[in-house]
């Protein structure tokens, strides 16, 4: 589905539409069968899309357009076409992008993908690169969509050459983010080092099938590592 937009001769601002085609060629903002709103009022606004639907049945896409001072919902498009089945023929971790734009004075900030699960866990021996001391990590990030009880929020370390030992008491933070072929997780807080408080900074790569893993501990007492897997996961989703 797209947001389908223009600079008429006839309204002092842009025209906008929903629709199911995901080109400007041919299409008409302005048609009446399109509910075409008009946009008279300088300043920002957001285009959101929301993904319906259950596996099996027809995809859902709800667009909206925002005035970002107020939240005001400007228009308000449902669309959906049958042939579209979640998990057949739609559906995964894909991408989202702009593929016209006719209009040179329409300023586009950002685009952001929200609303998606994520959960992390790694737990094996790791290698590190400029040593070659083992060291054993461990991780378990929880689903971002929470629902899931027992374990919390943690990541531990033993350094198998010197004995020193890490492992957190609070995560503050955790980021996840993707590329084509693989994911990572950022996580941050507090923690101990053999007994002593510090900081900490977690990033644990998932390559899946391309190559190993990688897991880096920071801790704000200088120690430091970054290391590959050489038994056990890191699964990132």
């Amino acid at each position: 589905s797209d947001v389908r937009y223009s600079h008429p001769y006839y309204w002092a601002g842009f025209v906008i539409s929903g629709g199911n085609n995901s080109t400007r060629c041919g299409a008409d903002p302005a048609d009446p069968g399109h509910f075409p709103i008009p946009i008279t009022q300088l300043g920002w606004y957001t285009f959101e899309h929301s993904f319906t639907g259950v596996s099996g049945g027809p995809l859902t896409v709800i667009l909206r357009v925002i005035q970002k001072s107020s939240g005001t919902v400007m228009g308000t498009w449902d669309r959906s076409d049958p042939s579209d089945v979640i998990g057949v023929t739609v559906g995964g971790n894909a991408y989202g992008w702009f593929v016209q734009n006719e209009i040179p004075d329409l300023a586009i900030d950002n685009s952001l993908r929200t609303g998606l699960c994520h959960s992390g866990d790694g737990d094996g021996e790791v290698e590190e690169r400029d040593s070659h001391k083992m060291h054993h990590q461990h991780f378990h990030k929880n689903s971002t969509c929470g629902g899931q009880g027992g374990e919390e929020d943690n990541v531990n370390s033993d350094d198998e050459d010197s004995g020193s030992h890490f492992e957190s008491n609070s995560v503050q933070s955790s980021t996840f983010t993707a590329d084509e072929d693989s994911q990572a997780v950022t996580m941050i807080g507090t923690g101990t080092h053999d007994g002593l408080p510090v900081g900490f900074t977690m990033i644990a790569v998932d390559n899946g099938n391309l190559a190993p893993g990688v897991f880096t501990l920071i801790l704000t007492d200088g120690y430091a590592f970054t290391g590959d897997p050489t038994s056990g996961t890191i699964a990132i989703q």
